[in-house]
C-alpha cells in the first residue's frame, strides 16, 4: 500500500483523504494515516476501469477510536455536518444557485441585476435574501461558488452583516464551494491562468473567514466537458471530491446501468498516486432540481399545500418524491444520494425555496412512522462526501477526459473549442503580460507599482483575467456585447500593468536605463493593443548606448510590409513633459523621447500603426515650443503616427 504523499497545496495542508497533514475533519495524525488502499494494482491506464477499484476510508468507528477526528476547532466542515440514518436511504438537499460571471449579460449587469429585459438576474440580491434565511433557521445550509460575486457583495455589507455571515461560514451553514474566482472552462484556458483565477478567490476566501473559508468540494457543474488536467490540478490544490454537472448523454447513461457515476480520477500519468488521485461525483440532474420540485420564483411548478385546502397537493409530492428518490439512488452504490435544489441565478426570494424545502422535509421524514426508509436533509457536497468516506467502499478508476461532450444526439459542444480566436487569443496574449507584471513587481518591490506619471497595479488585470477564464468567457459562448465587456476588462488591465512594466527602465537595480523617465506610453519597450490591430507579431526594439548619444531602432514584422525602421533621436527630459499630453491620445505608438543629442537632430516615425495611404514619416516642427501645440492638429489623425516635437527642443 503506498504512503499518502502530501504535495503543497494552496493552504500548505495536504491533498486528499490519504494526505499527511491534517484537514479540518477528515482523519490525520502525526503520522500518515490512509484514507485509501487498494485492493487490486493488476489494472493499468488503457485498459478500462472494470476490475480496477480504489478503496476509500477507515470505518469510521476505528477513526472515533483512534481519536483522529476534530483535529480542528469544531463548528466548520466535516465537523458541522448533520447527522443522518444509517438504515435509510438520507436523500442530501443541497440550496444551491449558479451564477455565471458573464453569459448573456455582462458582470456588472448581472450582480447588479442591471437589463432584466435581457435576463432577469441579480447576484446581489440573491445574497441578500438567503443570508437572513440562513440566521433564522439552524438547520438550514447553502453554498456559494463564484467568489467575484461574493467579493463585491461583500465590499458592500456593514459590519454587523459581515459579522452575520462569518458565524455562518464558522459555523458551517453558509459554505464555499469550489472557491475560484469563477467557475473556470477546463478545454479553451491555460493550466497556468486557471491556478492564478483559483489562488485569486481561495487568497480572499482565506484572508477573509480563515480555515473555515476554505472548500473542501470542487464544483464544476455547468462547463462543456471535462478535463483530466483540471482534475490533477484539483488534487494538487487539496480538494477532497470533484463534482459534475454535464456529462455526455451516453457516457451518463452508461455509467447509470453499470452505477459509476462515482470514482476515483487517476488525472496524471507522470504523478506519484494518490497525488492527483481525486473522488469524482456525477450529480444525477446536471445542477438543476428535480422535475416538478423547483420553487424559485421564475419556477412554474406548484408549492407545497399542506392545509386543508382544495389546492392541497402534500400526499401527491411526497409520494412522487419517494418514487424519484427511488430511481435515483439504483444509479449509486451507497445509501446516500443529492439532489440539487436550484439553479441558473435562482434564490432572489430564498424564502420560496426554503418554505416549500421544509414542508418537504418535514412530511417526507413524517412518512418514516409509516415504514418510510427515506430520511431527507439540508446538506451540503461537503457533507456528502463526508458520508461517502464514512461508507468505506471501493470505487473504480478514470484516467482519461470527459470530452467532447454531447447533450444529445448530433449535439456535439466542439465549436466552442475554436469559437471568439481573436479574444481567445486576446486572452492568451493578457496571460503573457499579466506573468511580466507579476514578475516585475516581485523583482523591483512596492516602486514596481509607484511612477512618476501615476500608480500601478496588476490587480486589474489580475482580476479581468480572472474573470476570463469563466466557462462563458474564453470558451466564447457568451453574446457579443459581453464578449465586448471581457475584452474592455483585459483593456484595462493592460493599462493598470503598464507602470508595473516600467521597473527594467527605471527601477530594477543593474539595469542601465533605469534613470530614464518617460512615461509608460512614451517607452520603447512599450506593448500597446495597437499592434494586436495593426500587425501579426509584437515589435522589437534595440537601443545602443554609446555615449554621447543613443539610436533606437524599431522594425514591424508584419509579413506583406517592408521592415520600416525608427530613427529615434534623444531628447532632454526637461523638455519633453509638456509634450507628452498630446502624445498621450495616440493609438498606443511607440514615442521615441530619450535624452542628449544634438539640437540639429531630426525626430522621424515609421510606426507600425501608420495609416494607410501614408508613406512618409512625419517630420518635427521647427516652431518654439510654445508655438507647437497649433502644429500637432494634423499629426494626430494619423494611425499612431508622433506628433510633432520641436526640433528647437532638443
Amino acid at each position: 500500500m503506498n504512503e499518502a504523499v502530501a504535495p503543497p497545496s494552496l493552504f500548505g495542508l495536504a491533498l486528499a483523504w490519504g494526505g499527511g497533514e491534517a484537514r479540518r475533519g477528515i482523519p490525520s495524525s502525526g503520522s500518515h494515516v490512509k484514507g485509501w488502499s487498494h485492493e487490486s494494482r493488476s489494472c493499468q491506464p488503457g485498459t478500462g476501469t472494470r476490475g480496477c477499484r480504489r478503496k476509500m476510508g477507515l470505518p469510521v468507528g476505528l477513526l472515533l477510536g483512534l481519536g483522529l477526528l476534530g483535529a480542528a476547532a469544531a463548528g466548520c466542515g466535516y465537523e458541522s455536518c448533520p447527522a443522518t440514518k444509517a438504515d435509510m436511504l438520507n436523500v442530501h438537499l443541497i440550496p444551491h444557485t449558479h451564477n455565471d460571471v458573464g453569459w448573456l449579460k455582462t458582470v456588472d449587469q448581472y450582480f447588479y441585476g442591471a437589463r432584466n429585459d435581457i435576463q432577469h438576474a441579480g447576484v446581489q440580491y440573491i445574497l441578500d435574501s438567503v443570508i437572513p434565511q440562513l440566521l433564522a433557521d439552524p438547520t438550514k445550509r447553502f453554498i456559494y461558488v463564484e467568489v467575484a460575486f461574493f467579493y463585491r457583495w461583500w465590499r458592500l455589507q456593514a459590519e454587523s452583516m459581515r459579522q452575520a455571515v462569518t458565524q455562518l461560514v464558522n459555523e458551517g451553514r453558509l459554505e464555499f464551494i469550489n472557491g475560484g474566482w469563477c467557475m473556470n472552462d477546463e478545454a479553451a484556458t491555460h493550466y497556468n491562468a486557471m491556478i492564478d483565477q483559483m489562488t485569486l478567490g481561495l487568497r480572499f476566501l482565506q484572508e477573509t473567514f480563515g480555515e473555515c473559508g476554505r472548500p473542501r468540494a470542487a464544483w464544476h457543474i455547468d462547463p462543456f466537458g471535462h478535463s483530466r488536467e483540471q482534475a490533477s490540478l484539483f488534487a494538487q490544490m487539496g480538494f477532497d471530491g470533484f463534482f459534475l454537472g454535464r456529462l455526455d448523454y451516453q457516457d451518463k447513461a452508461n455509467r447509470e446501468q453499470l452505477r459509476e457515476m462515482e470514482q476515483i480520477w487517476r488525472a496524471s500519468a507522470s504523478l506519484q498516486p494518490p497525488s492527483a488521485d481525486l473522488f469524482t461525483g456525477v450529480l444525477p440532474n446536471g445542477y438543476n432540481p428535480p422535475l416538478s420540485l423547483c420553487w424559485d420564483q421564475f419556477c412554474s411548478d406548484s408549492p407545497i399545500v399542506d392545509d386543508a385546502s382544495d389546492e392541497n397537493n402534500v400526499d401527491s409530492l411526497v409520494v412522487y418524491f419517494l418514487e424519484t428518490a427511488a430511481a435515483q439512488v439504483r444509479h449509486y452504490r451507497t445509501n446516500h444520494i443529492v439532489m440539487t435544489m436550484g439553479s441558473d441565478f435562482q434564490y432572489e426570494n430564498a424564502n420560496l425555496w426554503y418554505k416549500n424545502m421544509d414542508k418537504l422535509i418535514k412530511h417526507v421524514n413524517a412518512q418514516q412512522h409509516n415504514g418510510s426508509q427515506v430520511h431527507v436533509l439540508y446538506s451540503t457536497p461537503t457533507c456528502y462526501l463526508w458520508e461517502l468516506f464514512k461508507a468505506n467502499l471501493s470505487w473504480s478508476l478514470k484516467y482519461d477526459d470527459f470530452f467532447p461532450y454531447a447533450d444529445g444526439p448530433h449535439h456535439f459542444w466542439t465549436g466552442y473549442f475554436t469559437s471568439r480566436p481573436a479574444f481567445k487569443r486576446y486572452e492568451r496574449l493578457s496571460n503573457n503580460f499579466l506573468q511580466v507584471c507579476n514578475q516585475l513587481e516581485a523583482l523591483a518591490g512596492p516602486v514596481a507599482r509607484m511612477g512618476p506619471y501615476g500608480e500601478g497595479d496588476s490587480t486589474v488585470l489580475r482580476r479581468a483575467m480572472a474573470v476570463a477564464q469563466h466557462h462563458d468567457a474564453v470558451s466564447g459562448t457568451e453574446k457579443q456585447h459581453v464578449a465586448n465587456d471581457y475584452a474592455k476588462r483585459l483593456a484595462a488591465g493592460w493599462d493598470a500593468c503598464q507602470v508595473c512594466a516600467l521597473p527594467p527602465w527605471h527601477s530594477v537595480p543593474l539595469q542601465r536605463s533605469r534613470n530614464l523617465t518617460l512615461p509608460p506610453q512614451h517607452h520603447p519597450g512599450y506593448w500597446g493593443p495597437c499592434w494586436l490591430q495593426e500587425e501579426s507579431s509584437p515589435h522589437h526594439a534595440s537601443c545602443s548606448t554609446a555615449p554621447p548619444s543613443a539610436t533606437c531602432r524599431h522594425w514591424s514584422r508584419r509579413g506583406e510590409l517592408p521592415p520600416r525602421p525608427v530613427l529615434c533621436s534623444k531628447a532632454p527630459p526637461s523638455a519633453a513633459p509638456g509634450n507628452w499630453g498630446k502624445a498621450l491620445t495616440m493609438r498606443r505608438a511607440f514615442p521615441t523621447l530619450f535624452p542628449a543629442v544634438p539640437p540639429s537632430a531630426a525626430l522621424r516615425h515609421w510606426g507600425p500603426c501608420w495609416s494607410q495611404g501614408e508613406s512618409s514619416p512625419a517630420p518635427c516642427s521647427t516652431a518654439p515650443p510654445t508655438a507647437t501645440p497649433g502644429n500637432w492638429g494634423p499629426a494626430l489623425t494619423m494611425r499612431g503616427a508622433f506628433p510633432a516635437i520641436p526640433c528647437s527642443a532638443f
